[in-house]
């Protein structure tokens, strides 16, 4: 399973478990894509499957992470691979116009606080025949919607439909994937079987419709649209039958993104006394304060 820590849920190479193995499969699907190309990874954590990445031919790589300082140890680590921090809520991907044939995301974007924003940025990057292959939860009924709204990282969570036609707005073509195992690694019940897993226990097909379980929701959007269609569309949306567990599942992206921008606000504030000369103490005691604040605690306490 992902860990989860300051930045939120990170697949490591370490934990060799089913969810790990899950998760790279993600990336050997996206290898079939990227060979001789010049690549965009939104969101590379841990930075393996960047790695993987590039060892499947990528002839460049861009990877993008808000974590700065474990960027810092990739860099040394992977030379061969850009790696750039962006937090995409707050500064967004800004790369230059055209200037990558591949962006990969894998199960990035239901962190995101404004996922429009990076899909815009993210398709001008792209070349006029570009593809991107995004990855998401795949949240099929309102008790799918439950479930990942319990998770505090997932701060966007909408349907696998409403993703689809998201990406519609910005991309000519959509494809949509089942991301799931070979017969052998299916219980009669239907349950997946997770005890010894391996790389080639996963398969991916093309679907259509809303048809069969899936682990991962997975679109490959081909050819960007110039401008991109501006307003939602309605299957954007969830069902009627969702609304209350839709209202606390955006309440959550609300606060998140509220602490989001606060923590932020801090950071600045914080750069900016030190490079007057302020006082350590007297900084970390007033971020300690607002830390307290925000967290509803008072001095008595």
């Amino acid at each position: 399973m992902a860990t989860q820590t300051h930045f939120g849920e990170r697949q490591d190479a370490v934990t060799r478990d089913w969810g790990f193995f899950a998760h790279r499969s993600i990336y050997e699907f996206a290898a079939g894509f990227v060979c001789g190309k010049t690549c965009l990874e939104i969101g590379c954590g841990t930075g393996y499957g960047s790695q993987h990445l590039i060892a499947s031919g990528a002839a460049s790589l861009i990877a993008v992470d808000k974590d700065a300082a474990g960027l810092d140890a990739l860099r040394k680590l992977h030379p061969a691979i850009t790696f750039l921090a962006r937090d995409l809520d707050l500064d967004g991907i800004d790369l230059p116009a055209g200037s990558v044939d591949v962006v990969f995301s894998s199960n990035v974007f239901e962190h995101l606080a404004y996922p429009d924003s990076v899909l815009f940025s993210a398709a001008t990057a792209l070349t006029d025949d570009g593809i991107a292959i995004i990855a998401v939860p795949p949240i099929t009924s309102v008790g799918g919607l439950v479930e990942n709204a319990k998770n505090i990282f997932h701060i966007n969570n909408i349907p696998t439909w409403a993703w689809e036609a998201k990406l519609g707005r910005y991309f000519h073509e959509v494809r949509r994937y089942r991301h799931w195992v070979r017969p052998h690694k299916v219980a009669p019940s239907g349950a997946i079987i997770r005890d010894d897993p391996h790389p080639d226990d996963f398969t991916f097909t093309s679907e259509t419709g809303r048809g069969e379980e899936t682990i991962t929701a997975i679109f490959v959007a081909e050819r960007p649209l110039r401008p991109p269609i501006a307003e939602p569309v309605a299957d954007e949306g969830c069902p009627a039958a969702w609304k209350a567990a839709k209202i606390e599942a955006d309440a959550r992206q609300a606060v998140v993104t509220g602490l989001k921008r606060e923590i932020a606000d801090i950071g600045t504030w914080v750069a900016a006394n030190r490079a007057q000369g302020t006082d350590r103490d007297f900084i970390l005691d007033s971020v300690c304060r607002q830390l307290d604040f925000l967290c509803g605690r008072t001095e008595q306490e």
